[in-house]
């Protein structure tokens, strides 16, 4: 990764932790997966990150928080895609070969 890949990943990991710890939500771990983290990626490519919380977070919560992110960093040009997991969906989900969990858990990086 460049150096600036590595402030734009920096800066999408905290904002990450931030809205969810603002929300008293526990971040047990994050994946980025995708082009990023093969290697393979382009100056337009999109950042996935897979986060796994400690427990399940009702849809509209969810979609809230990864609204705030998304907006939060767009605001610095960086587009994000965030896939949020509980660690039991997660679990369940990365063995799996009809989840793109699957494929995060196989292929991505842990942060």
């Amino acid at each position: 990764m460049t150096e600036e890949e590595l402030l734009q990943k920096d800066m999408v990991v905290k904002a990450i932790k931030e809205e969810f710890a603002a929300n008293n939500i526990n971040v047990k771990s994050i994946l980025l997966f995708g082009s990023r983290a093969k290697g393979a990626s382009k100056p337009d490519s999109d950042w996935d990150f897979l986060v796994v919380v400690d427990r399940e977070i009702e849809r509209r919560d969810r979609l809230n928080i990864v609204g705030r992110i998304r907006h939060r960093l767009a605001e610095a040009f960086i587009d994000v895609d965030v896939i949020v997991k509980s660690e039991e969906s997660y679990l369940e989900q990365s063995k799996n070969v009809g989840y793109v969990t699957y494929y995060a858990a196989k292929e991505g990086i842990l942060l």
